[in-house]
């Protein structure tokens, strides 16, 4: 029988974690700056909201009135304990999502057409809109397909681990330390676009100091969000995570130098990353004053990966420092 080498776990971190994104969620849907002392404390609260309601041909006809279920931040924690996702439908609410930021408007054809329209979100002076007038698809943002697509591959790697032989195991792994380093790289051009040609009350877009969108370390863009934003990022640890894929990537993609060696426990170090690179988008989102969408809670409530041996019994000597990975990535003293 086939043995499976790596499984989830849940850690001792994640009521820690779960609390904190209800407190979250719930100051953002009602637009406060609760405690989550605070919130226990309140007695359960329906939230009212409307939207739009639009005619047959996008027409605004009316307004629709909705409120949620009655609200207690212990229900919140409850739903993303047990479901390690954020079920906003259930709570009648509305997706929590950042419009300009989360809206992918997946739009496709399969004609020869007129030509059909999708301006981004990003909205202002932004200077491009898809134009479909033809077969072909058009996005407006990357970050929902790009989580979705780190929760699905993480998961894959974990329950599919017995065949880590095989190189369409190793290719998921590429993929997903890619998409890793693409989801904090697309959101910070997407900051830089919006206080560009639609800047948020209190923003700063100033060029010289934020220096050209192409050929800098993905490091330093990092700095574009106090210099845009002017609120710090306070995320050494999830930082470090980020850098650290990202220079495993650069090895993958560029494939320099030309060897590539891992251990499991090498891999199961780097599935749990995954959830520090997760947090350090959450960070920036903060500092830009933008909310969680579902598919980013889904990979911060991602499981803690551990390495399962075959013979657990039988006695392993920690991994040496110059072993796996190390000893395609470190120069030889």
């Amino acid at each position: 029988m086939s043995h499976q080498f790596l499984r989830f776990t849940r850690s001792s971190d994640d009521t820690v974690l779960v609390r904190e994104i209800s407190r979250f969620l719930l100051n953002s849907y009602f637009g406060v700056q609760r405690s989550r002392t605070a919130w226990k404390k309140q007695l359960p609260t329906v939230f009212p909201w409307h939207r739009q309601k639009h005619g047959p041909n996008g027409e605004v006809v009316g307004i629709e009135n909705f409120q949620s279920v009655p609200l207690l931040i212990e229900t919140v924690d409850e739903m993303l304990e047990k479901k390690r996702t954020f079920d906003f439908d259930a709570l009648k609410l509305f997706d929590p999502m950042t419009v300009w930021l989360d809206q992918e408007l997946h739009v496709a054809i399969d004609f020869h057409a007129i030509g059909i329209k999708t301006a981004s979100s990003i909205g202002g002076t932004f200077p491009y809109e898809g134009l479909l007038d033809r077969e072909g698809a058009s996005f407006l943002s990357f970050q929902s397909v790009i989580l979705r697509r780190i929760a699905s591959v993480r998961k894959e790697l974990v329950t599919s681990s017995e065949i880590f032989a095989k190189v369409e195991w190793f290719q998921s792994l590429r993929t997903l330390v890619s998409e890793c380093v693409s989801l904090i790289d697309g959101l910070l051009h997407q900051l830089y676009w919006r206080a560009e040609c639609n800047p948020q009350p209190g923003w700063k877009f100033e060029p010289a100091k934020l220096g050209p969108r192409h050929g800098q370390r993905l490091a330093d863009k990092l700095n574009w969000v106090p210099r845009i934003t002017g609120k710090l990022l306070h995320t050494k640890e999830e930082t470090a995570a980020f850098v650290q894929l990202k220079e495993i990537r650069n090895h993958l993609q560029h494939f320099d130098p030309p060897v590539f060696c891992f251990t499991l426990e090498d891999v199961t170090r780097w599935l749990n990353l995954v959830p520090s690179v997760a947090r350090l988008n959450w960070e920036i989102r903060k500092c830009m004053g933008a909310t969680l969408s579902v598919p980013l809670i889904e990979v911060l409530l991602g499981e803690k990966v551990e390495f399962v041996p075959k013979d657990p019994s039988r006695p392993r000597t920690p991994q040496g420092p110059n072993s796996g990975y190390a000893s395609t990535s470190k120069p030889k003293p």
